[in-house]
């Protein structure tokens, strides 16, 4: 059992017996330790779910009985597990069909007059060409995360995005902005990177986006989605551009799984 905040937990899994009601999560509604019992919170590991983790975790070859451990919220977690290593298609099998690019990086690229920063007051974009994303926009499956505050001098100076209530045009704000001080967009556009050899800049395109900080014993380990086309980002979110449709497929699916994921352990 992972993500074990009271040994009650334990105890009143064995008793629980409503297998069809919902997994609690890490945390409740008023954002205190989740605690509730759950039948399928207690998860047995066998030779057989040794397997899955060592093909998904391990190198080839490895002997399930050497694969380690992941953190395991729910029995869902193992079963997501399960359907994964079942894929075709992996991203190693597109090699040359994608790229991964930072497209700005933060420190340089106000160096070079790409982007400044401007965080008090924080930057409102007007077209999705001018939001420069960063990682704070990002959580599993939505670019639409958190948005800064008017003034956004520390990385707490961020309100969440209601998403049942924005309009379908709302754009957050950002901290960076295109553009040298001046205003001058001209190293904004020519830093942009293209796709392949046709010239076209990879923010035309759809693309898989995610966070670089990646910390493997967060529930939110893979901070990850589909940005608006057009909008550029800085390093701390990397992009795999996809550019002939079934590469997106192949994408659109290690998202989905991600989410498929994600939820089961709590968020």
């Amino acid at each position: 059992m992972g993500n074990l905040f009271h040994p009650s937990t334990i105890a009143g899994s064995y008793f629980h017996d409503d297998p069809r009601a919902p997994v609690p999560g890490i945390k409740t509604d008023d954002n205190r330790w989740e605690t509730l019992p759950h039948k399928h919170r207690l998860v047995r590991i066998t030779e057989a779910e040794l397997g899955v983790f060592s093909q998904l975790f391990e190198v080839p070859g490895t002997s399930p009985r050497e694969s380690r451990l992941p953190q395991l919220h729910s029995r869902e977690v193992v079963d997501v597990m399960g359907k994964t290593i079942g894929g075709r298609k992996r991203l190693t099998d597109l090699r040359g069909r994608f790229f991964a690019t930072q497209i700005f990086n933060e420190v340089l690229s106000q160096r070079d007059g790409s982007i400044t920063r401007q965080d008090s007051p924080s930057y409102q974009p007007s077209v999705p060409g001018d939001w420069v994303l960063s990682g704070p926009h990002l959580f599993v499956g939505t670019p639409l995360n958190k948005t800064p505050r008017t003034s956004c001098s520390n990385n707490n100076a961020y309100d969440d995005v209601d998403l049942t209530t924005i309009e379908k045009d709302y754009l957050p704000r950002a901290v960076y902005r295109p553009g040298n001080p001046r205003g001058d967009l001209s190293q904004f556009t020519r830093s942009i990177p293209t796709w392949r050899d046709d010239g076209e800049p990879v923010t035309r395109f759809f693309r898989y986006e995610q966070r670089d900080d990646q910390r493997l014993n967060r529930a939110d380990a893979n901070l990850s989605d589909f940005p608006p086309r057009r909008n550029p980002d800085t390093h701390a979110v990397l992009d795999r551009l996809s550019g002939p449709s079934r590469t997106y497929a192949v994408l659109r699916r290690v998202s989905l799984y991600m989410r498929g994921l994600h939820h089961p352990i709590g968020r």
